[in-house]
């Protein structure tokens, strides 16, 4: 049995995001693909039943984060263990990139690779959706259909025919925040800009009509919270790009060029950094 496990975790874009109606939570559709931004999760099984969990150069609460969450909803059904939890982030917080789903996904991943959680009838899948909205996703990567608080899931292969050029405001946007906003400016907490099934189908075939429904329903709320957001895309379509779209509930902002144009170092004062889109969202060592 392994003693020691270390999980690389892909972030993910938000391709598209509808919001679609909301009962206890809002419900979303929308298009994941994992990105080229990680986070690495290392787990050491202890010979105690201690936890303990720390993360590198990071401003976060170790034992109030998803990380703590993912051990816990293990422990609830398990809890003869103890383990050293590390998490080196990759993937800027408040992002919209799904770092804090990323990092309960890897120790969820983790963990069934110490204690062989699968084969003593543990759902990953159940406890990750516990743990956050993207964790269900970030367990395998790659590219899928989310739908409802992303737990229902349809994987697809597909592909973007553009470079993709991120780039992160400074500020942030809270996710509890940003919904917050959201159902003040549409109070029927229904917003549809996308036509995700269109855009499937443009991703399956690498139709590059696919840019056209890169939209988000949180991108007002956002801005309205970050204006540095808006600046940003706006900043990025004068830089040449045909598109900008805003992941998840903010700040990163993407920018779509095609293929073989020269891509700015800097967006609106801020880094950029050309992402790719990845097959899988997991590698395991």
């Amino acid at each position: 049995m392994k003693k020691k496990v270390q999980v690389e975790v892909a972030g993910k874009l938000n391709l598209s995001l509808n919001v679609t109606g909301r009962d206890s939570y809002h419900s979303l559709d929308s298009v994941f693909s994992s990105v080229s931004q990680f986070d690495t999760v290392t787990v050491t099984a202890r010979a105690d039943d201690k936890v303990r969990i720390d993360f590198v150069d990071c401003a976060i609460d170790p034992y109030r984060s998803t990380a703590a969450k993912a051990v816990e909803a293990v422990r609830r059904r398990f809890g003869d263990f103890g383990v050293d939890v590390v998490v080196r982030k990759g993937i800027p917080a408040g992002s919209g990139l799904g770092g804090s789903s990323a990092d309960a996904a890897g120790v969820l991943v983790a963990l069934d690779c110490l204690f062989d959680l699968t084969s003593r009838g543990f759902h990953l899948h159940t406890a990750a959706c516990e743990t956050g909205s993207d964790t269900a996703f970030m367990l395998r990567g790659g590219m899928a259909r989310a739908r409802g608080r992303g737990e229902r899931l349809e994987y697809f292969d597909g592909s973007v025919p553009y470079r993709l050029l991120l780039s992160y405001p400074t500020g942030g946007v809270e996710t509890a925040v940003c919904f917050r906003r959201f159902d003040e400016l549409y109070p029927d907490f229904i917003y549809a800009p996308a036509d995700v099934d269109r855009l499937v189908e443009s991703l399956k075939t690498g139709d590059r009509d696919c840019v056209r429904q890169f939209q988000n329903a949180l991108t007002k709320p956002a801005v309205s919270i970050n204006p540095a957001v808006g600046t940003t895309l706006d900043a990025m379509q004068q830089a040449g790009a045909l598109a900008s779209f805003m992941s998840g509930s903010g700040c990163a902002c993407v920018g779509v060029f095609e293929p073989g144009n020269p891509l700015p170092e800097e967006v609106a004062g801020f880094a950029a950094t050309e992402v790719f889109l990845l097959k899988e969202g997991i590698k395991i060592s």
